[in-house]
């Protein structure tokens, strides 16, 4: 296949059983015009063994890095592969939740070509305590993302990338320097490029949770990593207007990791985003007049837990 409808790019390292599992899902897609192109970051074969029984009617590319590329850079080698028209990446411990899963994903950009970026309805499945939820937006949160969307830095609506669809002509690729919001940083950038996204109200795509494996679960406490990133990105959307709600979140990430002026990390955070050290500064203000609220019961339950966005 020359030109395939759409590329399925799955990033790999060193884990069959998930992997088996999507692999059985795309087989079974109704929707045809497709390539898979598999980027092997695995110092063993195991996962080429694994492919050798999805031929995929030729439409299945394997790639081993030597030497790994890691995180994003994986993904990113995937996209660049791609030949497709529209491009869809799925996480190697992701998969379809049916066989009109491809085909409904595909449709998404179909009926909205003016939109270059898309997403579907994710199950959310947290395999440490086999707990199901879904991510399904109102018309309402539809129009306030279009409308905003960096109401994502708050909470990533959209989801994870497998959850995605967006055009090759997007030419948008994940950035190299974050890992544990990578895809809130990539979603947020895609919608804000055109203030605009197709999506489909149902469940598309199951996305797993607490696995071992994932680095999302190593990091989600480390600190280091939460805050740092989060300054990246806020770096790149911060306009010296000030917002509130942006106020507020930094206020409750620095009472999370209990930042002081001199916790090496908040140092770090002024060192490496100069743009941002006054405001940090502020937060930091902001955080020691919370605490000194503590006793008050009030102003802590309302002010602080109702007001700022949820993570």
């Amino acid at each position: 296949m020359d030109t395939p409808k759409v590329s399925i790019i799955i990033p790999t390292y060193e884990q069959v059983p998930y992997l088996q599992k999507l692999l059985d899902s795309i087989e079974c897609q109704l929707f045809s015009d497709y390539e898979v192109i598999i980027n092997d970051d695995s110092a063993s074969d195991i996962i080429k063994q694994l492919i050798e029984k999805y031929p995929l009617g030729g439409r299945l590319q394997y790639f081993h890095n030597q030497p790994a590329l890691g995180n994003p850079q994986n993904w990113n080698a995937g996209i660049r592969r791609a030949k497709g028209e529209y491009i869809k990446v799925m996480m190697h411990d992701d998969f379809f939740v049916d066989e009109t899963s491809l085909g409904k994903f595909v449709k998404i950009l179909d009926d909205k070509p003016e939109a270059n970026f898309g997403f579907g309805v994710e199950v959310f499945w947290d395999v440490l305590n086999d707990t199901k939820f879904t991510n399904l937006l109102t018309p309402k949160e539809q129009k306030k993302l279009a409308r905003a969307p960096e109401w994502l830095f708050f909470r990533n609506r959209v989801g994870m990338p497998s959850s995605t669809i967006f055009r090759r002509a997007l030419n948008q690729f994940y950035d190299p320097q974050l890992k544990y919001i990578v895809d809130l940083d990539f979603n947020l950038r895609a919608i804000m490029a055109q203030n605009n996204f197709a999506y489909h109200p149902e469940p598309l795509v199951c996305v797993t949770a607490n696995l071992d494996f994932q680095v999302t679960r190593v990091v989600h406490n480390d600190k280091s990593f939460v805050l740092m990133e989060h300054a990246h990105l806020f770096n790149k959307i911060y306009d010296k207007k000030f917002d509130p709600r942006f106020f507020l979140y930094w206020i409750k990430l620095f009472i999370r990791f209990q930042i002081d002026k001199d916790d090496p990390v908040y140092l770090r955070l002024g060192q490496t985003y100069p743009k941002l050290s006054t405001y940090m500064s502020l937060v930091l203000k902001g955080k020691y007049v919370m605490e000194r609220a503590v006793r008050i019961r009030f102003l802590r339950v309302n002010f602080l837990y109702w007001l700022v966005p949820e993570e």
